[in-house]
């Protein structure tokens, strides 16, 4: 028997209801993951350019310290895999006068500091030759994967898998 016209469905059906709940979560779902990668972008973003404003202001206490006839081998320092506590050096704090290699050490202890504050497990690595210094600062990294993170670290450092370099060449 037919259904009279007033008699027939109107509406959606508990189907086709179900079809656009699971479509808009879907399209839920992605957005949430599309925001979580903007937060991890960014977060890798910082620490890079904080790493970018750490090497430059050791490559500017570099150059404010003159060297003696070109000898900048009191600026080499070797980043341990596993970075220690920095050392504090405070010899030329409040003194008039200070020498290139306690100037030196003053430098690289308060830049080692500001590597700990400023990145996780952040560390430096620095090598001079003549009167160009190579400026490596190290950091850890969750997002990054282990061959390609080691790209511009220096050689011979045993690293973990996150660890993340950034590499500078500076004319002293």
């Amino acid at each position: 028997m037919p259904r009279p016209f007033l008699a027939r469905q109107r509406g959606a059906t508990l189907v086709e209801v179900l079809m656009a709940m699971l479509l808009m979560s879907f399209g839920v779902l992605a957005m949430t993951a599309m925001q979580a990668h903007a937060i991890q972008h960014s977060q890798t973003t910082e620490s890079r350019a904080r790493a970018t404003l750490l090497a430059h202001d050791l490559a500017d206490r570099m150059r404010a310290n003159t060297a003696p006839v070109g000898d900048w081998g009191a600026y080499d320092l070797t980043a341990s895999a596993a970075p220690a506590a920095p050392p504090l050096a405070d010899a030329c704090q409040g003194s008039a006068v200070c020498t290139f290699d306690e100037m030196a050490a003053a430098d690289l202890a308060q830049w080692q500091q500001q590597l700990a504050d400023s990145l996780p497990q952040g560390r430096g690595h620095v090598h001079t030759v003549g009167t160009q210094a190579d400026v490596w600062v190290i950091w850890d990294e969750a997002d990054q994967a282990g061959a390609q993170a080691h790209d511009s670290c220096p050689a011979g450092l045993s690293l973990g898998t996150h660890t993340r370099c950034l590499y500078l060449r500076v004319a002293l």
